[in-house]
């Protein structure tokens, strides 16, 4: 009979290094929150509007420069937790997880990163944070696209009128925070 011994679970972005030394590589686990509220509304490439939680494979939406892009899937699961509300100087307002890629004068960044005077980038040109709420969500759906990459530049979209990033955009401003303990 074998004694009883303990062991852990690690994730790593590098692969193994010594594969003798009694440590597994496993892939990185990367939870994203497919990220707005139901009800946010996406301008489709014809320049109408659809909910978020309505959208289809194939339906089209417009994209930062003026671009039309594919949705190749619509992501959605319920959440349980932390959401942040932001109002904008217009008057717009969205509600996402922090994650939640905004196109600002610098680049895609987190949403959860930005404070009240930050400038976001909008169908209209540029708008400003004016207020941020933080709301809890009690199994109320996130919802993300993930728009076709064929097309160079970011994979954007707007979201009640504010430029934002798909499921892949979100995903890679996540990798930017890897820490590898090697």
């Amino acid at each position: 009979m074998f004694g009883q011994g303990w062991s852990s679970i690690m994730s790593s972005a590098k692969p193994n290094s010594n594969p003798t030394d009694g440590v597994t590589y496993v892939k990185p686990i990367v939870y994203v929150w497919h990220c707005m509220v139901a009800g946010t509304m996406i301008t489709l490439a014809d320049g109408t509007t659809k909910a978020v939680e309505d959208f289809n494979s194939g339906d089209q939406v417009l994209s930062g420069g003026a671009i039309t892009r594919n949705v190749l899937a619509t992501l959605a699961q319920p959440h349980y937790g932390p959401v942040l509300a932001f109002t904008f100087q217009s008057g717009k307002t969205i509600t996402c997880s922090g994650t939640h890629p905004f196109a600002t004068p610098g680049g895609l960044v987190q949403c959860g990163t930005l404070q009240t005077g930050a400038q976001v980038l909008t169908s209209g040109g540029t708008d400003t944070i004016t207020n941020i709420v933080m709301q809890t969500q009690n199994g109320e759906g996130l919802f993300n696209l993930w728009l076709d990459p064929a097309t160079p530049g970011d994979t954007t979209f707007y979201a009640n009128g504010i430029l934002v990033g798909d499921y892949p955009s979100q995903v890679a401003l996540l990798r930017t925070f890897e820490v590898d303990a090697d």
